[in-house]
C-alpha cells in the first residue's frame, strides 16, 4: 500500500485503498463497458416512477404510513429541470417524506437558480465566437461573484 493510504470500509462491502481518489482497480473494472444514461429531464416519464419508489423506500424506512404523491405534486415534480439529476429528485421526496406530518405526502420543488433558468443573451453585434464565449465568460463570473474554482477532490483516472 503506498504511503499515507489506509484500508477504508465502503457501505457497498467493498474493502479497499484509496489510489490518488480511486479504489484500488475499480474505475478500471467499472470503465470495461461505460453506460450512457441521459438526464433526467430528458427522462420525464420515469420521474412518477421514481419518485414513487423513493416515497415507498424511505416511508418504510421510516415506519410511516403514506398516500400516493399528489397528482398536482407529481406534476410539479415531472415539470421540474432537476438539474441534480436522480439524486436531487432523491433528496427531494426523502425530505418531503421527513417532513409529512399526516399521511400526505407534499414535496416541494426547488426554485430554480437564476443561472439555470437564464440563457445567455447574444446581442446583434456579438457575431464571432469569441464574442459570444468572451460574454458567457463574463457571465459566469458575475454569477459566481468573480470566483474562478473551488478545491476539487481527487479523480479517478476515466472521470
Amino acid at each position: 500500500m503506498p504511503s499515507g493510504d489506509f484500508p477504508r470500509k465502503y457501505p457497498v462491502g467493498l474493502s479497499s485503498h484509496w489510489c490518488k481518489g480511486c479504489l484500488g482497480g475499480v474505475c478500471y473494472r467499472v470503465h470495461i463497458f461505460p453506460l450512457t444514461v441521459p438526464p433526467l429531464r430528458e427522462r420525464r416519464d420515469d420521474i412518477p416512477l421514481l419518485a414513487q419508489h423513493f416515497a415507498h423506500t424511505y416511508a418504510h424506512r421510516m415506519r410511516k404510513r403514506l398516500e400516493p404523491v399528489p397528482a398536482e405534486a407529481m406534476e410539479a415534480l415531472v415539470h421540474y429541470d432537476w438539474p441534480g439529476n436522480v439524486r436531487e429528485l432523491q433528496n427531494v421526496i426523502e425530505r418531503a417524506v421527513i417532513l409529512a406530518a399526516d399521511e400526505v405526502l407534499r414535496p416541494v420543488v426547488p426554485e430554480q437558480s437564476p443561472v439555470v433558468r437564464r440563457a445567455a443573451t447574444v446581442s446583434p453585434q456579438s457575431q464571432t465566437l469569441d464574442d459570444v464565449m468572451r460574454a458567457h465568460i463574463l457571465d459566469a463570473l458575475r454569477a459566481t461573484n468573480g470566483v474562478l474554482a473551488a478545491p476539487t477532490a481527487p479523480r479517478c483516472a476515466w472521470a
